[in-house]
């Protein structure tokens, strides 16, 4: 072993003394490394934040769906209310019967019209003056309203944002639904007009569809008008309740936006609100009247590679004093390679080297800390001797790709302490040819723990936003965006193999009762217990969801016909209908109304399906509830 530690000595003295004589090849390796870590920085840079911008544009995407998901059942519940003052067609009781239903359906204002537009009923949480436009409120008609007139001519449900600068204790502005109320025979009987605030808005929205999502601490989602510029609602780090809505919030101006390379809708933004510069996807909302913002701080998501760059610089600065001092030391005396071994007993990195036959010839006094023996202990023996033979194998594999090609690898390794501790090193190993001598692997290993459990953190946060994106929250399963991604490729299996399969669109009747007189704690167990109860008759194959509210949604891929299908939606009905018993004894009593649609009889796409299955759903409850209506058209 001495005669090996000599002649490495002589070869790296004669080496490296011919090379000091030429220090320009030294500067020009330097460059070239330097080079090379400056390119391969920047490249890290820009996939980083392509992820972030993509994973931006799911956040906004899901966010977008929530907002459309909650005007839809607010239209719903609006329609509800039509529906019921249109039974009493001279509106005798119009007054008392919509008093009650502003809290209950979100609304901030129920306003009944007769067939001109003339005001027959109103209930507000806020006095009319203030919502309506002077000359609606001082003729207490809408007939000369140009919204009231385009959804006359229309004939149809219609939703308006308008601009309210004089509701500053509404947000400013608001949505507005228009819906038309009809006797039996389908002659107009006047119209109900609904009127929400953003303020209103974004609290059902954060209480529903963004319940439990998470940009990060410096992360916020605002919606502003396009027109006016106004915030009309914020909300950051989204863990605190939501964020009051405010006019006094600066206007959001197109100073505060520079363009990007990932498209119009990606910008850099100044936030006029904390000063805090975030990259951001801008979508517009209800053909561009309102515009949604989400975005991210650089601080954020740029943390993990700063601190490479850190690394990075600290590393590349660590080797090329190294390079510089070998030239210059194995030049020198015995006296001069004491030197070296200070310094590299100094640097706070491992640093060793290993022969072909796995044999230790050389490591510093921070290897000999970590494996826990002292340096005369190591040299000379083989890594199966002193190392646990997992860990072994796992250098070796690198090891034997520095041998085998004589390129570089840079690597992360896991080593177990003296302590018993896992720690996780950021690893560079080079092939060292000596003449005459067994090729060796001198590495560089710098303790990275601490980035490494800060990366699996981030890793365990994106993949809990992929399944907030995919899942719902408070049931588990898969939500409308999942059921139709595997509808899409249910269909297509099923068309290629000419094959049959069944929907079912499931809706609770009675769970907005037993919502309002228990809360909606109990109202999330009923949803919870009824998701397990229709998982427990299904087979492996198929597949429910919960779509939003109390709907639901089966796919029977394998359901090949009408029967099949209603055997099932039966089963499901018969388990709804039984009691659901909490643990206070308190018995629910809900069922449910089922629409069936069958693949490719009547529907050969995902909207044909979902909507027939919906309207099929809707007959059941139209002739009773608690019943099974297959569409038939």
């Amino acid at each position: 072993m001495n005669v090996f530690a000599t002649s490495l000595t002589s070869y790296l003295s004669r080496v490296l003394s011919n090379l000091g004589e030429k220090r320009w090849v030294l500067v020009l390796v330097m460059l070239i490394q330097a080079g090379g870590l400056v390119i391969y920085l920047y490249l890290s840079h820009n996939w980083i934040e392509s992820g972030v911008v993509q994973s931006l544009r799911n956040v906004s995407s899901m966010h977008l769906r929530g907002f459309e998901q909650l005007e839809r059942t607010i239209s719903y519940q609006l329609a509800s209310v039509g529906e019921a003052v249109a039974d009493d067609a001279q509106f005798r009781y119009a007054k008392e019967y919509i008093r009650g239903e502003v809290e209950q359906t979100g609304l901030d204002s129920i306003i009944v019209l007769d067939r001109t537009g003339k005001i027959i009923a109103s209930e507000s949480v806020v006095p009319l003056e203030l919502i309506l436009p002077p000359s609606v409120f001082a003729t207490q008609s809408f007939r000369d309203l140009p919204q009231f007139k385009t959804f006359q001519r229309g004939g149809t449900n219609s939703t308006f944002f308008v601009s309210r600068q004089y509701v500053p204790e509404m947000g400013g502005n608001g949505m507005i639904m228009y819906h038309m109320m009809t006797s039996p025979e389908g002659r107009p009987l006047g119209s109900v007009i609904g009127y929400t605030s953003p303020r209103s808005l974004s609290m059902l929205l954060y209480a529903d569809t963004a319940r439990g999502f998470d940009l990060g601490k410096n992360g916020v989602l605002s919606i502003f008008d396009n027109h006016t510029r106004q915030v009309l609602y914020r909300y950051a780090y989204s863990r605190v309740p939501v964020e009051e809505h405010s006019l006094a919030l600066p206007a959001i101006r197109d100073r505060y936006f520079q363009n990007t390379r990932y498209g119009p809708d990606v910008k850099n933004y100044q936030s006029p609100v904390d000063g805090v510069e975030r990259l951001v996807v801008l979508t517009p909302l209800h053909l561009g009247q309102w515009m949604q913002l989400v975005g991210e701080s650089p601080n954020e998501y740029l943390f993990e590679w700063r601190i490479q760059v850190a690394i990075s610089v600290f590393v590349f600065i660590c080797v090329s004093f190294l390079q510089v001092l070998l030239m210059d030391i194995f030049r020198q005396n015995k006296a001069q390679r004491t030197l070296l071994d200070l310094v590299l007993n100094s640097v706070d990195a491992c640093v060793y080297l290993k022969t072909s036959d796995r044999r230790f010839s050389y490591v510093n006094s921070k290897t000999a800390e970590l494996f826990g023996l002292p340096v005369e202990q190591i040299i000379g023996r083989r890594d199966k001797d002193i190392l646990p033979q997992k860990l072994v194998d796992d250098f070796w594999a690198t090891d034997k790709q520095v041998l085998e090609t004589g390129n570089r690898q840079l690597c992360t390794e896991m080593m177990i302490n003296p302590q018993g501790e896992r720690r996780y090193f950021s690893t560079i190993k080079e092939l060292v040819r000596i003449p005459d001598q067994l090729p060796a692997v001198i590495g560089l290993s710098t303790d990275v723990t601490e980035l490494h459990e800060q990366t699996e953190a981030r890793k365990a946060a994106e993949d809990a936003i992929r399944k907030m994106a995919f899942f719902d929250q408070l049931t588990g399963l898969p939500n409308r965006r999942m059921l139709e991604e595997r509808l899409g490729k249910t269909l297509a299996q099923a068309k290629l193999k000419q094959q049959k399969l069944s929907l079912l669109f499931i809706d609770l009747d009675k769970f907005k009762a037993v919502n309002d007189l228990h809360g909606h704690k109990t109202g999330d167990w009923l949803l919870t217990q009824a998701a397990s109860r229709m998982s427990s008759v299904l087979r492996a194959s198929d597949i429910v969801s919960r779509i939003g509210g109390d709907e639901f949604v089966v796919l029977l891929p394998d359901a090949q016909s009408l029967d099949e299908a209603v055997r099932v939606a039966e089963r499901i009905r018969a388990l709804l209908e039984q009691p659901f018993v909490m643990d206070n004894g308190v018995a629910l009593d809900i069922s449910s109304s089922i629409g069936v649609v069958i693949y490719p009889d009547l529907a050969d796409n995902v909207h044909d399906l979902l909507h027939f299955a919906d309207e099929a759903m809707y007959r059941a409850k139209k002739g009773g509830k608690n019943a099974v209506e297959v569409f038939t058209g």
